[in-house]
């Protein structure tokens, strides 16, 4: 998300968060500092990836063509207008995670007791100098979004603040902070109600526009692996 803070205090960085999603995102109840929760992660179960590994792929390859969707050969005109709409407004993280929350809702077997959309900010101590250099820091902070599936962190649009951070599926590493709130079933639907309203839909037909779209995208991933 392109908000970044430059406050050194993590009592400034929760405020300009709370702050900053209460008037111009969502937030489905009250945030206050005792109700912040530091997000560690767990390992993902090999189970669970193996069902949703459809969807993480197809949520990578939103994030790849979030720059330029024109070039995403295998999305609708729906979702690329979605897709840069978000990118340009600064909510990419928002969106992927929404995204995401409804696709393994909607099409897996994760119950929602199991899944929470959570927003809140990030932290990244860069290791890799380059990172350091282009930001001239050796750190970094932000809003961001990300889910928590039965205690594992899956936040894939982590990269954006840096190229060599990968994505996180399971343990938060050493050098990322992620802290927050675990937003409300409710949260998410307002979220992918505005998402599907932008483009003149219900919620059921713009989540399953992104289920075609996973489909199409993984069925070519699977033919470029046979070449």
């Amino acid at each position: 998300m392109n908000m970044e803070m430059s406050w050194e205090t993590e009592e400034d960085i929760l405020k300009h968060t709370i702050r900053g999603f209460k008037e111009k995102w969502n937030v489905g109840y009250e945030y206050a500092p005792e109700n912040l929760v530091t997000f560690v992660g767990s390992k993902i179960l090999v189970e669970q990836q193996h069902e949703i590994i459809i969807f993480l792929y197809y949520i990578q390859y939103l994030y790849k063509y979030a720059d330029d969707p024109d070039e995403a050969r295998y999305l609708d005109a729906n979702t690329k207008n979605e897709l840069l709409r978000y990118q340009k407004d600064g909510g990419l993280c928002i969106h992927l995670s929404i995204v995401l929350y409804f696709l393994l809702l909607k099409y897996s077997t994760i119950k929602k007791s199991n899944l929470a959309y959570c927003q809140g900010f990030y932290r990244i101590r860069f290791i890799e100098a380059d990172d350091i250099i282009n930001h001239l820091s050796n750190e970094k902070s932000g809003l961001h979004a990300w889910l928590e599936l039965d205690n594992a962190i899956i936040d894939i649009s982590i990269n954006q603040i840096s190229v060599n951070q990968v994505p996180i599926l399971g343990v938060i590493p050493e050098n990322v902070e992620l802290k927050g709130f675990r937003e409300t079933h409710e949260c998410a639907k307002v979220y992918a109600k505005q998402m599907a309203n932008y483009l003149g839909l219900k919620r059921k037909k713009w989540i399953a526009n992104h289920e075609k779209n996973a489909k199409r995208v993984w069925v070519e991933f699977l033919r470029t692996q046979k070449k």
